[in-house]
């Protein structure tokens, strides 16, 4: 069997699960009922929720503005807010968690008389950030699951104490960095010594990791006020981000507590990095089941599964837009990534 047949046969594997998650996902729903639930909701939320959204997306892309201007280059914000836009749509056409769309952000940024090597630092350190605070939140998530369970709704002090904890991580880390030190790449090594010799798949991780933090730390002796800059706009992002998830099911009539918010966010996020495209199938079953399990009616879930997927869908085709009203011709030569 070629390459092709098999790359062929992973495709239609893909759409499959798509296809028996969807089916699992949706299959005491009615469609008639999430519609009525949309139909409560006012034109004044839904321009809130807009707002919101906006303001997500141009939080993230301060960010990768602040971390451009580290480097020297002070690019015009809006066209910077199209081009992660632009990532954003062939990200979320690739099946993956949420990758793909980092050459294009590349290519795009270079249009700026951005070098290449700034340009891939940029976008590496502006992800890099991004999973740092992702995984902050999804071990806060996790911590509470498993101590509060999913349908509880208070929070203990002890929960409170936690939560502090893993958002004293960030900032602990970038000082560290700052200070010379490489945490991941020590804990790396260290794992590493255990193996003679370690696998393939490991001796990569190794290198993109230990790559990605001596810039990071160069970046923090160079520029560390930009690099503060950046993770108070991702801190800032994610608040937004659970704010509008918040309002998103109070105005669809399930006002949800912190916990259960949170819950119900993190399982979400998990449903993403599933390696498929736009966590199409992986979402709705997670969505929906978190809900059912916290008593919600399963329309409620229906209806919000509508609203992102009427969001995602529009930012992604506006970007994919972008993307090839910008894209050069003939095509530049093929961005390569750090390994």
């Amino acid at each position: 069997m070629g390459r092709a047949d098999r790359r062929q046969q992973l495709r239609w594997g893909i759409w499959l699960i798509v296809f028996l998650l969807l089916l699992l996902a949706m299959r005491n729903v009615r469609i008639g009922d999430a519609v009525a639930v949309l139909q409560t909701i006012e034109w004044g939320q839904i321009l809130l929720l807009i707002l919101l959204n906006g303001w997500i997306l141009a939080a993230g892309t301060a960010r990768w503005w602040a971390l451009l201007a580290g480097f020297g280059h002070h690019l015009p914000f809006l066209p910077l807010l199209a081009h992660r836009i632009a990532g954003f749509g062939v990200s979320f056409i690739t099946p993956g968690p949420q990758f793909g769309g980092e050459p294009v952000q590349i290519l795009l940024c270079e249009q700026h008389n951005v070098p290449r090597p700034v340009a891939i630092a940029s976008v590496s350190l502006e992800r890099s950030l991004e999973l740092m605070i992702n995984f902050g939140f999804l071990l806060l998530g996790a911590g509470l699951v498993l101590r509060a369970g999913v349908g509880r709704t208070a929070l203990s002090p002890i929960t409170i104490l936690f939560i502090f904890a893993v958002f004293l991580l960030p900032p602990l880390y970038i000082l560290l960095l700052a200070g010379g030190k490489r945490p991941l790449t020590r804990t790396l090594s260290a794992v590493r010594s255990r193996f003679t010799p370690p696998p393939p798949w490991f001796a990569r991780l190794f290198a993109a990791i230990t790559g990605v933090e001596t810039e990071l730390a160069a970046f923090c002796r160079r520029s560390a006020r930009f690099l503060w800059i950046a993770l108070l706009l991702s801190i800032a992002g994610w608040t937004l981000l659970i704010a509008e998830f918040g309002l998103m099911f109070a105005v669809l009539g399930a006002p949800l507590s912190p916990v259960q918010l949170i819950t119900l966010l993190t399982a979400a996020r998990l449903a993403i990095l599933l390696p498929l495209p736009g966590g199409l199938g992986s979402l709705e079953a997670a969505l929906i089941w978190t809900l059912t399990e916290m008593g919600f009616a399963p329309s409620i879930a229906a209806g919000a599964l509508l609203l992102v997927r009427l969001r995602d869908f529009s930012l992604a085709l506006a970007g994919i837009w972008w993307f090839r009203r910008r894209l050069p011709y003939p095509p530049p030569e093929p961005v390569r990534l750090p390994d």
